[in-house]
């Protein structure tokens, strides 16, 4: 083998070896993990699931409705009892708080901060994909519109 060969094998060597070293976090920075895992993450899941079975009859009755930006607000606040809406406040009030932090904390899981936009606007895709038949949501316009 001469040093002209050597020089190529080395040189590729070390190309190689320094695509390998670039690569893993290029790749892993293209998407976020939306299955990563945290305390916080747990915490907050788990919060959003044990107040759902109080906001589900609301949003079937239409009371509640889901805005463009995936949070609840009163779509018909004459529906809500006067005694009545300071609960219902505060429900929709930690229930959107907790999805605001949610797409948050997921960010900070992946190490990317820079990502929570983008976590929040996938999150709210997904949840308005599934949205049940006859359940209100806002258009683009800021219109109500029932789910068909």
């Amino acid at each position: 083998m001469n040093i002209f060969s050597v020089r190529k094998v080395s040189t590729l060597f070390f190309v190689c070896a320094l695509f390998a070293f670039l690569t893993p976090p290029a790749i892993a920075q293209d998407a976020p993990d939306l299955r990563v895992n945290s305390p916080a993450i747990t915490e907050l899941v788990n919060a959003l699931k044990e107040r759902f079975p109080t906001i589900k009859p609301l949003l079937e009755s239409g009371v509640l409705g889901i805005k463009t930006d995936g949070l609840l607000a009163v779509r018909d606040p004459s529906a809500v009892p006067l005694a009545d809406r300071p609960a219902v406040t505060e429900l929709i009030a930690a229930h959107n708080r907790d999805r605001t932090a949610l797409p948050r904390e997921v960010a900070l899981a992946n190490g990317h901060p820079e990502w929570e936009s983008q976590i929040a606007d996938t999150f709210n895709r997904k949840w308005r994909e599934k949205i049940p038949v006859g359940w209100w949501m806002q258009d683009e316009n800021g219109k109500w519109t029932q789910k068909q």
